[in-house]
């Protein structure tokens, strides 16, 4: 299955060829088809190594579903999507395609939330993600919410330099994805935002975390 999956992203190469006009407009063209050409290889490189991480027992994924999911990956990296976000849609890939999950429908789910995201946002949903699998104590008695969220402001402050405006707006832009809601605080801060199921799915999938670090 992992081979069909690693044909199609070669045959991408194939689709690929752009028409070529003439004169200035040929130049153009061409300029035009070498990036795109190269933004391919990258993509192509990436799903590849990702595919090389996933679990050696990889599941089964329809011709049809192959084909539609590397085709709305190679499109992500086209339009321009950074190295970051096409390492988290390949991730998806291998990460359902070695569970027997692997479906167009499925990835274009992710896709459609996960291209897009800006770095700051990976980098919280990535915290996120860690501290719901290992939850920091609480030694003053605040709600849950309050210790992560106070928890996930720290580490990304300590750890990538980001301060507490940068993150509070950064989950608040989360909040179109479905991945942070708001949940209920403590007094001084009645609504804080907090991962979501939909984090937790994704968590099934992949490791927002180990995707950071490669």
């Amino acid at each position: 299955m992992m081979s069909l999956i690693e044909s199609f992203a070669s045959d991408y190469f194939a689709w690929l060829g752009l028409p070529v006009a003439s004169g200035a407009a040929a130049v153009g063209s061409f300029a035009l088809q070498q990036v795109l050409r190269k933004r391919a290889e990258a993509a192509r490189e990436i799903l590849l190594d990702e595919l090389r991480r996933g679990v050696s027992l990889p599941g089964y994924v329809s011709e049809d579903d192959a084909a539609a999911v590397v085709f709305r990956y190679m499109r992500s990296a086209q339009e321009g999507a950074a190295r970051l976000n096409l390492r988290l849609l390949a991730a998806v890939i291998a990460g359902k395609a070695s569970s027997n999950g692997l479906t167009a429908d499925e990835f274009l789910r992710w896709a459609g939330i996960l291209e897009d995201l800006r770095r700051e946002e990976i980098l919280l949903l990535g915290v996120f993600s860690k501290l719901e699998m290992n939850p920091p104590p609480s030694n003053d008695g605040s709600a849950p919410p309050f210790i992560v969220w106070s928890a996930a402001k720290r580490e990304l402050q300590v750890d990538y330099g980001l301060t507490d405006e940068q993150t509070t707006a950064a989950a608040y832009a989360l909040l179109r994805t479905g991945l942070v809601v708001m949940v209920e605080g403590v007094m001084d801060h009645p609504m804080l935002p907090a991962p979501s199921t939909h984090l937790a799915e994704i968590r099934s999938i992949m490791s927002i975390e180990g995707v950071l670090s490669r």
